[in-house]
């Protein structure tokens, strides 16, 4: 059984989320919420960021952030920015292995040593705290620069797969959303072209039994029934009426009070169930080949675009970066014997603490004291296995 790719986007929407002066100014010559057509400028002084129309990288980084309304300033996207970067992860497609990785660090991690060899002293002991003082221009060479030291305590096989033939890591754009600015706009948005599309939604995706709290809204959604209507699940009407509310689907996402692992859980949540989103594209897709793979772009695209702070359009980053000689990298993060294919890497305290999520499994470096206790919690339904 399957649900519908409005539950993929809606997630993404909920938890992802100085150009004119030095590096040292203060964050607040961003903007919150950044458009390429509108920031263009801006984004070409991002040293590093692909540019459209060119050619991309063989591993293509998207950075996805999750900004805090620290500041309350989130409710306009043009305000200058003042959120710190709660959500830090990257995804990183590797378009000629077909491997992908997603590398998550922990939002407290200090951004010494990597971070300071690109930046010079960082403004505060935290990464998220660079973002915020720094803004993007800062933050991003700091978190390559960090990743860099990081992936050199990995086992050394996977370094081909995450760095460039120099040896170096580059983010290629950025995603970002805060959930003043993006969760109920963006649902909104996707919720109406569910509505309007169902016969195509229902066909790709089908039903479901769940009590999922996203395929609550999916089902509401493609039916055009409301949340009540439930495809096949076991709530009764006032739990899928308590399970849609904004507060509850946060609780759903498991915070950090619930696991041993604390914040380092919360971060692994939230990476896993991106490999999971990815998963339900990726069956989106495989379903959807006939008709060139646009899916994705095709339906959601202009959603994305509208609701999500972002380097590029999300439909040129599909066309240009994820297809390719008649193949999409997404459907290479269909699920394989009911386990995503792609790798989970979760840093802890320290560059050599980190833990490994692969098919199913975890792997504790020697040094992820705090980590040990870390879980896999199933908090999207996995999707099937593509044909």
């Amino acid at each position: 059984m399957k649900p519908s790719v409005f539950g993929i986007l809606c997630f993404i929407a909920m938890n992802c989320f100085p150009l004119f002066f030095p590096l040292a100014a203060n964050a607040s010559s961003e903007p919150q919420t950044i458009d390429p057509k509108s920031d263009a400028t801006m984004l070409n002084r991002f040293n590093g960021l692909w540019v459209p129309g060119t050619t991309p990288p063989d591993i293509f980084n998207l950075l996805i952030v999750g900004q805090d309304d620290a500041a309350g300033s989130g409710k306009n996207p043009r305000a200058p920015l003042s959120s710190r970067s709660d959500i830090i992860m990257v995804v990183s497609f590797n378009r000629l292995t077909k491997k992908h990785n997603i590398l998550s660090v922990f939002r407290d991690h200090s951004p010494s040593g990597g971070c300071e060899k690109r930046i010079g002293n960082a403004p505060d002991d935290k990464v998220n705290g660079v973002y915020s003082i720094q803004g993007r221009r800062g933050f991003i060479p700091c978190l390559e620069g960090m990743l860099e030291e990081m992936i050199g305590h990995l086992p050394h096989s996977l370094a081909p797969e995450l760095l460039d033939r120099a040896g170096r890591f580059k983010i290629h754009a950025f995603l970002e959303g805060t959930r003043s600015q993006t969760i109920k706009p963006l649902g909104q948005d996707i919720t109406a072209v569910v509505s309007s599309n169902k016969a195509a939604i229902l066909s790709t995706f089908g039903v479901l039994q769940t009590t999922s709290a996203l395929a609550v809204v999916i089902g509401g959604a493609a039916t055009g029934t409301g949340p009540a209507y439930l495809l096949g699940s076991t709530l009764s009407t006032e739990e899928a009426k308590k399970m849609v509310d904004p507060k509850y689907l946060t609780v759903e996402l498991k915070e950090r009070k619930v696991y041993p692992a604390g914040g380092y859980q919360r971060a692994f949540n939230f990476a896993t169930s991106v490999a999971t989103i990815l998963g339900w594209s990726a069956y989106g897709i495989n379903q959807w080949k006939a008709y060139n793979f646009d899916f994705l772009g095709k339906y959601f695209g202009a959603a994305v675009n509208k609701n999500m702070s972002r380097s590029v359009d999300f439909v040129t980053l599909e066309k240009e970066v994820f297809m390719r000689a008649g193949d999409h990298l997404l459907l290479h993060a269909c699920y394989k014997d009911g386990h995503t294919p792609m790798r989970v890497i979760q840093w802890g305290e320290t560059a050599s603490a980190y833990s490994i999520y692969s098919n199913g499994k975890i792997f504790h470096s020697p040094s992820a004291s705090s980590l040990r206790s870390l879980a896999y919690v199933d908090i999207l339904p996995a999707p099937s296995n593509c044909n």
